[in-house]
């Protein structure tokens, strides 16, 4: 979505100036990370065998926790594929304007 409007504000000839900064791996804390703890507990304690999509999310509206999870079940036409756009829009560069290798995880803040 967020390269679709790029794309529109390019085609109208406007600039935009993007600051992206980048979180530091391993000094943040998220809401998912306790919840993705609490389903994998769950996961160990369970005989339940993950076969299918359905089965994660029985699994995961079993963790006993409160707030509750709420699951939201998703068809295949909820999932768009982006793949296209890649090559096209955007360009996943390993190597700078100098030929070195780029350092990604060491990229804190990109304008």
């Amino acid at each position: 979505m967020f390269l679709h409007l790029v794309g529109c504000l390019k085609e109208k000839g406007r600039d935009l100036i993007i600051h992206h900064t980048f979180l530091i791996p391993g000094h943040t804390h998220m809401e998912a990370d306790t919840i993705h703890a609490a389903i994998e507990k769950q996961k160990k304690r369970t005989m339940i065998d993950i076969e299918l999509p359905r089965d994660w999310a029985i699994l995961i509206s079993s963790v006993p926790r409160k707030p509750p999870i709420n699951v939201i079940q998703m068809e295949q036409y909820n999932f768009l594929n982006f793949k296209e756009l890649i090559g096209k829009v955007f360009i996943h560069k390993k190597i700078n304007i100098d030929g070195e290798a780029v350092g990604w995880n060491k990229i804190r803040w990109m304008k």
